[in-house]
């Protein structure tokens, strides 16, 4: 199966004796040869191919008992990492499968184990099957980032870029994790040579000038991910220093033989996302004139998938107000995109906002009620924002946000350290330079309100927490005021 081309298992009949023989020898087979057969249908992207659905079934069955079962030692950690990969890249669910993983996995005596080629792929699988596996991620988390055998310095750029990512994807919080990628990813990008694997009984030897020539570089995709995995963590762990040798790097590769390096769409689209996020570094990618804006111009068109085309426009948002605040003015950002294409942006972006909640109903009666006024819902910005609750006080926009676990990082940590995502931050950021004052109300905030069975205490604890949040919005207007009396003062002398 491992020799054979996808055509021939898909279109072919070549395999018919060696898929008959696949499923009668498959209850015989060591947990080794069922890690490397899943490994091997993976690799070939036969997850929903009708003529292996049935060895699909017989393997998860089989897989399962050996994990479950007093066989279990016969899956090695590199087994067990090979596995949950092959059914996440399958697209196969397995929610046993992945339980069992998990669970066998996290035991003291398998993390100790682990080396980064086998985390980053089971991490990365569990991110991309969807698979909810917290003690997993914490125990894995810090298997990585302490314990004194396990090296950071041998992570090469594709592991350090699929474990940030993983971890980001799933809103998992480890950030003692995410400074020590930060150091490997720096390392790599700064051309510092790799340590040579360690060798039993022996010390590790220096590096030479060889080893620099020989440094792993960190490609396309592995930029952007690590880039995208690191915005979406801005508020827990903000990487400037990161930012800027990406910036740079990303720059080299695009001048590097007149651009020969090859850059898919949903590359750009991520880092163009990830540096409107972290609002550091970027003053080179967003000039006039810059590569990564003229790569961004031809490399798109108005078809492109939705998300895609709302990353770009929140770039192009980032864009225009950093030029502004530089003194560059909306019309030098103006140039970011193809005019047709900047329209299919914002269009894409104003669809990707989310509708209403429940929440925020209850949220919008509760804010009537103590404002005595009607507030508007779901306002739609000319950048292309959807704004949750609006009110205006005097000459003050507010825009009331009501955040749901979406927005948040953590959520399946229990609750413990919810922090923004990226996503979150820089709406707040954006609407802030617009004009509005931002207002929260996150969702675990609004339900510690909730109490069962007394609707009138509900209610008084409700309007006790927003009466609080209105103070706060008073505390802003008063010193956004301030500010504003005191820049007017300096401008008049």
């Amino acid at each position: 199966v491992r020799c054979a081309p996808p055509s021939h298992v898909l279109h072919g009949e070549e395999l018919r004796p060696a898929r008959e023989a696949l499923l009668e020898q498959l209850p015989l087979f060591h947990g080794w040869a069922i890690a490397n057969t899943a490994y091997a249908l993976g690799k070939l992207g036969v997850g929903n191919a009708p003529a292996f659905e049935e060895a699909w079934e017989v393997l998860e069955r089989i897989a399962l008992a050996h994990i479950t079962l007093a066989r279990s030692g016969e899956v090695t950690e590199q087994g067990l990492s090979n596995l949950a990969w092959a059914f996440a890249k399958a697209e196969r669910p397995a929610p046993q499968l992945f339980d069992a993983i998990a669970a066998e996995a996290a035991r003291p005596q398998r993390r100790a184990k682990f080396v980064p080629q086998n985390l980053s792929n089971i991490v990365w699988a569990f991110a991309k099957a969807n698979h909810d596996a917290p003690q997993l991620f914490d125990t894995l988390a810090w298997h990585a980032a302490s314990d004194e055998n396990f090296t950071v310095g041998d992570w090469y750029p594709q592991a350090a870029a699929n474990i940030a990512w993983a971890y980001s994807k799933v809103g998992h919080v480890q950030p003692a994790l995410f400074a020590a990628i930060e150091e490997r990813a720096l390392a790599i990008l700064r051309e510092a040579p790799p340590p040579p694997p360690p060798r039993s009984g022996r010390r590790r030897r220096a590096a030479t000038a060889d080893d620099a020539a020989k440094a792993p570089r960190m490609k396309p995709q592995e930029l952007s991910n690590i880039a995208w995995a690191f915005a979406m963590q801005v508020d827990v762990h903000a990487a400037p220093r990161l930012f800027e040798a990406i910036e740079t790097e990303v720059l080299r590769q695009l001048a590097e033989d007149g651009g020969a390096v090859e850059w898919q769409p949903q590359n750009l689209a991520n880092l163009a996302w990830a540096f409107g996020v972290v609002d550091c570094a970027g003053d080179a990618l967003v000039a006039d004139g810059s590569p990564f804006i003229a790569k961004l111009s031809t490399a798109f068109d108005a078809d492109a998938q939705p998300e895609v085309l709302s990353q770009l426009h929140l770039f192009t948002l980032w864009r225009t107000e950093r030029l502004a605040r530089r003194g560059g003015g909306a019309a030098a950002a103006g140039a970011a995109l193809p005019p047709s294409l900047a329209e299919a942006c914002r269009a894409a972006f104003h669809r990707h906002q989310t509708s209403p909640s429940g929440l925020q109903a209850q949220v919008k009666a509760t804010l009537e009620d103590l404002l005595q006024l009607p507030l508007e819902e779901e306002v739609l910005t000319e950048e292309g924002y959807s704004l949750d609750l609006v009110a205006t006080i005097g000459s003050t926009k507010v825009a009331f946000e009501v955040d749901g676990p979406i927005h948040f990082l953590g959520a399946r940590q229990g609750g413990a350290g919810r922090r923004p995502t990226g996503s979150t931050v820089v709406k707040r950021r954006l609407l802030k330079s617009l004009g509005y004052i931002v207002i929260p109300v996150p969702y675990f905030e609004w339900e510690a309100c909730n109490v069962r069975d007394d609707r009138a205490k509900e209610r008084k604890s409700r309007a006790e927490y927003m009466t609080a949040k209105l103070c706060q919005l008073e505390a802003e207007i008063r010193a956004r005021e301030a500010a504003e009396a005191a820049a007017g003062e300096v401008s008049d002398r």
